[in-house]
């Protein structure tokens, strides 16, 4: 049983009600509540440490600022009973580490650029308003699916002053940074500089952050390893290896590797070496990539012939076919949950690219 600052049914602020537990971090307590005025439902956002209100609403007046559909929308900021509040868009998707761990653990290279896409268009939004992330990871990126289509959107802007000074104080000993659990999440996404001096962030430390999702997304694995057995490794400034090389998947090879050029400049020891959100943005804009929706399906059948490896995908009562280049992966079952995009074809449609997951994507919260 989790002790929570609020119950289901409190009233705060005389306008948004309680629902229920959402979330918590190191840092807040996250909670499903119904705007009384709006009816809607938003996130309401409460730090754990009463004295942080000041730096909260600090945060939270920069956060604003950004506009971006990629970056979840402050609504407002409020102090209730000497708490300070966040009100948050509420996306019914959830995070992105929970993608790794219950969807899928790597991404197949065209859903990977649609991601690092979507998350430069946000960074150079924000860092266009002067506003950076300091905490970006995978914890912080909400995943929501619309008609297909998933949609990659940058949270928590709004507690970047209180995620700073959580890693500056959880970086004063071994002991600490242990125990720190903002710590422990952040560090395989730290820049050197910020490794250093928690507050030496820059706007180039988001992108070193960046770089090391996507890099995670492409191989399963984080580029430095984690706990403080990672720190040598960031801070030596010696690339992580590239993505294994899919050779035998000539449907995506290419994509793979000019996503692997783009994360490589994200890892410059310089800060001014990196390229910016923009430049990013406009990089991965010129990419050749798929962003067609997709669906799931069930793989019903697959046979390996003379004539080449192929087999059907069922879904929605329709058998796809697909061939063994289109599937991202080399170990192919029958029942295999699979995530893919459908294309007209005769007599049947057409599935490409084909990504096997573990489970579909959703939120069991909301």
């Amino acid at each position: 049983m989790i002790n929570t600052i609020h119950s289901s049914g409190t009233e705060i602020y005389s306008r948004y009600t309680i629902e229920r537990f959402l979330a918590a971090g190191g840092m807040q307590e996250v909670y499903i509540a119904r705007d009384n005025i709006l009816e809607r439902h938003i996130a309401l956002k409460t730090p754990k440490n009463t004295s942080a209100a000041k730096r909260f609403q600090n945060s939270a007046s920069l956060s604003a600022r950004i506009s971006s559909p990629y970056v979840a929308k402050t609504f407002d900021y409020f102090v209730a009973n000497d708490r300070a509040y966040l009100v948050e868009e509420l996306i019914s998707g959830f995070n992105l580490e929970d993608v790794f761990i219950n969807v899928t653990s790597i991404f197949d290279p065209h859903l990977a650029a649609l991601a690092a896409h979507q998350l430069a268009i946000a960074l150079h939004a924000s860092h266009d308003v002067g506003v950076f992330h300091r905490d970006l990871k995978p914890n912080n990126i909400i995943v929501d699916e619309d008609c297909g289509c998933l949609n990659f959107k940058i949270t928590d802007f709004g507690i970047a002053k209180l995620a700073e000074e959580e890693l500056d104080k959880a970086s004063k000993s071994t002991q600490s940074m242990q125990e720190s659990s903002t710590m422990f999440g952040a560090l395989p996404y730290m820049s050197p500089e910020v490794i250093y001096d928690p507050k030496a962030g820059t706007l180039a430390s988001d992108i070193w952050a960046f770089g090391a999702i996507i890099y995670r997304m492409l191989t399963g694995s984080l580029p430095f390893g984690e706990g403080l057995a990672a720190i040598p490794k960031i801070t030596s400034g010696i690339p992580p290896a590239a993505p294994h090389a899919q050779k035998n998947m000539h449907q995506f090879f290419s994509l793979q590797e000019e996503l692997w050029e783009i994360i490589r400049g994200c890892f410059e020891i310089d800060p001014t070496k990196r390229p910016t959100a923009k430049e990013l943005s406009v990089r991965l804009s010129n990419l050749c990539y798929s962003s067609h929706p997709r669906i799931v399906g069930i793989v019903k059948n697959y046979a390996q012939v003379d004539y080449g490896e192929y087999g059907f995908i069922s879904s929605n009562l329709e058998q796809i076919f697909f061939h063994k280049d289109s599937f991202f992966g080399n170990d192919i079952k029958v029942g295999q949950l699979v995530y893919f995009s459908a294309y007209a074809g005769l007599p049947r449609q057409r599935a490409h690219p084909v990504l096997p997951i573990k489970n579909r994507f959703k939120n069991p919260q909301l």
